[in-house]
């Protein structure tokens, strides 16, 4: 609703480019500059590089959160763009033509409404794109209960517009033909990196009760060959971008992060987070 206000005031005398900036995040050197160049150039939604900072003294929680989060933000984004494809918005960093957002609804209470914003904005033709030489900085929140709070409504929101959007994406790049709408829906479909490899643990362990009941050894082995290529990926992530974050013991420890998020997803099950609750900052 901020945002929608915000909007509403400069239509008084609209600029050709709006840029969102959360108010708790560092924004780079030239950062601004780039973000309008490119969105004045494609005339379309610009996402800049999006990244957490840990606090000074962070714990093996917040290490590998701040790890996950740079796959998410970086590593995703990143692939994407090299081969001319669109990212999903961030909720800061983002620049916007005027004649694309005085067009959006952001008079919303949906607790992801960056994301939403930016699958809304693709369906209508304005798919975002990524810009890796603007950098914007926030900070994981230090006290548990705010960083509980916050990762619980970062990942129900997920979760909730993934099952909510995937469909109509796919029914929308059928209707228009257009492949890029195809990709948002296969990219939104990667659930957070903590749920994907308990996701896969829990297909692994079905698998070897039906290899160990002599039933088939099939799904076994599609399990592990799975597990191969998700490990594999995490490790060249970490290896190429997250060795600053955390060391390769830490890396060894995400099992014990997984479990920490368990309670998170079977709340999502039976109790989903459907409220926008602001994250308390730290002072």
């Amino acid at each position: 609703y901020a945002l929608d206000f915000g909007l509403t005031y400069l239509a008084k005398n609209p600029p050709d480019i709006v840029i969102f900036i959360d108010a708790d995040c560092d924004v780079s050197p030239e950062s601004i500059k780039n973000l309008t160049q490119k969105a004045i150039a494609f005339q379309k939604p610009i996402q800049g590089l999006y990244l957490m900072k840990q606090p000074s003294e962070s714990s093996v929680k917040q290490q590998i959160s701040s790890f996950a989060f740079k796959v998410k933000n970086l590593v995703r984004p990143l692939g994407l763009y090299n081969i001319k494809q669109p990212c999903l918005l961030m909720g800061t960093g983002m620049a916007f033509p005027w004649q694309v957002i005085q067009k959006a609804n952001l008079a919303s209470s949906h607790i992801v409404e960056d994301m939403k914003l930016g699958l809304d904005l693709a369906i209508a033709g304005y798919s975002p794109l990524f810009c890796l030489d603007a950098k914007v900085t926030g900070y994981l929140p230090e006290k548990k209960e705010a960083a509980t709070s916050q990762r619980t409504r970062w990942e129900h929101g997920h979760l909730q517009t993934a099952l909510s959007y995937i469909p109509l994406l796919i029914k929308e790049s059928i209707r228009q033909k257009k492949f890029n709408l195809l990709i948002i829906a296969l990219d939104l479909s990667i659930p957070p990196l903590s749920l994907f490899v308990f996701i896969w643990l829990t297909f692994t362990l079905i698998s070897l009760g039906i290899l160990l009941l002599n039933l088939s050894y099939l799904p076994f082995l599609l399990s592990f060959i799975a597990g191969l290529m998700i490990f594999s990926a995490i490790f060249l992530a970490w290896a190429k971008f997250g060795k600053e974050d955390l060391s390769l013991i830490t890396l060894i420890k995400v099992p014990l992060y997984i479990l920490w998020k368990i309670p998170l997803y079977i709340k999502f099950l039976f109790k989903r987070e459907k409220q926008w609750i602001r994250t308390q900052r730290d002072s």
